[in-house]
């Protein structure tokens, strides 16, 4: 067994150790709209306003935004304004659309702001992640724009989802309320892919690196200022919510890929953060649920559906095992919205009485019940071809497992 390389992560390198040169004319698009902000960015602009290759659109619907950048960089940057309505999406899809068609490839990015100073360190840590991963280094551009030229299936390079510590899009669900909104959206526009809801849309926060031509259909849509949500916006399922989240399933319709790119330093940082996130999460899953393996939990996710039908074909379900793992069965039943009638042990003890559940013994549920099914919940592999023995000889066969057998 060896390591995939269809990863979806591409790390590209900060200096010009690959001596590769760029040939196309690109252009960069930054929307800006908080003047307090505005000098944070001034170290990736001063990467990018003096590269050859590189045009520099400034999109804000803020005159003092204008006013400062103008004073810093005169006529190396070109700058547009707009209403302050549809915020970065509609800067990039009505304020920039004509001249970013006249490129072959272009970035879009824009700042950020903590909205509570709860979020502040998250959001810092969001900022830095989009605009390293995009606009590094002078030689990270170049290295960019070198692998979209020698790499025709890639249509859009974007960055990492965001992480923190009150972030719940990270490795978890991105939809929000947007699901049916993005699903509409791909009609409007006449997308003709498959935008499934247990997979997330890796493009959260409308910054990217994009082959022009493979957005084409979002670009040419069409859009108005007034197709967006007056101020002030909602926090979620607006028109610009969907667009955040449809990009790459545009990119798909047109036949091209997309990646994940990252620097080498931020790949560094998110696999710490990944590895500590893990730990925390798996002490959490072992103490609650009894899962502390990969395998485990793989096997919890794809027999949810299972545990669902089985409790809606049967009028009473007991769980046989009143351990670990019966109580981790336990948690997962009544997340999903159900409540079992009992738990079964082989011999049970003085402990009638388990997180609100009663135990019984095999005999007892026999006499009070005609009809019910078990989900033998144990975690020893042993342990439950026992128990499946036991009652396929007691001629109980409508049990299944928790965590079925390999």
């Amino acid at each position: 067994m060896g390591y995939s390389t269809k990863s979806r992560y591409l790390i590209i390198p900060t200096d010009n150790r690959t001596n590769a040169i760029a040939t196309s004319q690109c252009l960069i698009v930054i929307f800006m709209h908080y003047q307090d902000t505005v000098k944070d960015y001034f170290l990736y602009l001063d990467n990018i306003v003096d590269m050859d290759n590189i045009d520099v659109l400034l999109v804000t619907d803020s005159d003092s935004v204008r006013r400062l950048l103008l004073e810093r960089y005169g006529n190396k940057i070109k700058i547009i304004h707009k209403p302050n309505r549809g915020r970065d999406v509609a800067a990039l899809l009505v304020a920039a659309k004509d001249i970013i068609q006249k490129y072959p490839y272009f970035c879009f990015i824009h700042d950020k702001k903590a909205k509570k100073d709860v979020f502040k360190n998250d959001v810092e840590l969001w900022i830095k992640n989009l605009w390293d991963n995009m606009l590094a280094s002078k030689e990270y551009v170049n290295n960019v724009v070198t692998y979209l030229e020698n790499n025709d299936e890639c249509g859009l390079l974007v960055p990492p989802e965001p992480f923190g510590r009150y972030v719940s899009g990270w490795y978890c669900s991105s939809w929000s309320s947007n699901y049916e909104n993005v699903v509409d959206l791909a009609k409007k526009i006449k997308l003709n892919v498959t935008i499934n809801r247990n997979i997330n849309s890796i493009s959260l926060g409308t910054v990217f690196w994009a082959r022009t031509v493979s957005l084409n259909k979002l670009l040419n849509y069409g859009w108005t200022y007034e197709d967006f949500d007056e101020e002030p916006m909602a926090d979620d399922g607006t028109i610009s919510h969907a667009i955040e989240r449809i990009i790459p399933y545009v990119v798909e319709d047109a036949g091209y890929k997309s990646k994940t790119v990252m620097t080498q330093e931020y790949s560094c940082f998110l696999l710490d953060a990944a590895q500590d996130f893990a730990l925390k999460s798996n002490k959490v899953l072992n103490e609650y649920l009894g899962l502390n393996r990969l395998h485990q939990i793989e096997r919890v996710l794809y027999n949810n559906d299972d545990l669902k039908d089985f409790f809606i074909r049967n009028k009473k379900v007991f769980l046989y095992g009143a351990g670990k793992g019966g109580r981790g069965c336990l948690h997962v039943i009544r997340m999903l919205g159900y409540e079992p009638a009992g738990f079964i042990e082989t011999k049970p003890n003085d402990l009638l009485v388990i997180d609100g559940v009663r135990v019984f013994s095999l005999e007892e549920v026999k006499m009070e019940n005609d009809d019910f099914g078990i989900v033998i919940a144990v975690m020893k592999s042993i342990t439950k071809h026992e128990i499946k023995d036991m009652l396929d000889n007691k001629g109980i066969t409508n049990y299944i497992f928790w965590m079925p057998l390999l």
